[in-house]
């Protein structure tokens, strides 16, 4: 353009399935698409920074039925799954910082539930 101090504001391609669901969503909250985005966009990032401060240590390395940590202050792998309704890991059975770690990835919605 040449309207002196005018800067192209950034663009996102997004595909036409979560455009879709974007759209509703923030139709459904009375919002901009661009707010609802951005908004989702920065909870992304501050959730991914507060893992990392939380647990500097552990890290993702997979996920699909089950999440696989790589916990690096024991120097094991453990896996955290769905059993009886709740989350347990392999290496503590129970409430411990793997299963909290691994509530905040976005990969916890799907683990199957067996």
């Amino acid at each position: 353009m040449s309207n002196p101090g005018y800067r192209r504001k950034p663009t996102v391609a997004i595909e036409d399935e979560v455009y879709e669901k974007a759209k509703s969503k923030a139709a459904q909250k009375g919002i901009t698409l661009v707010d609802y985005v951005n908004g989702i966009i920065s909870q992304n990032m501050e959730r991914e920074s507060f893992i990392q401060n939380y647990a500097p240590y552990v890290e993702k390395i997979s996920s699909g039925d089950t999440i696989i940590l790589r916990d690096n202050k024991i120097k094991k792998i453990v896996e955290i799954f769905f059993k009886d309704g709740k989350l347990h890991c392999t290496n503590d059975e129970h409430d411990c910082i793997h299963i909290h770690y691994a509530l905040g990835l976005s990969e916890i919605g799907r683990i199957k539930k067996k």
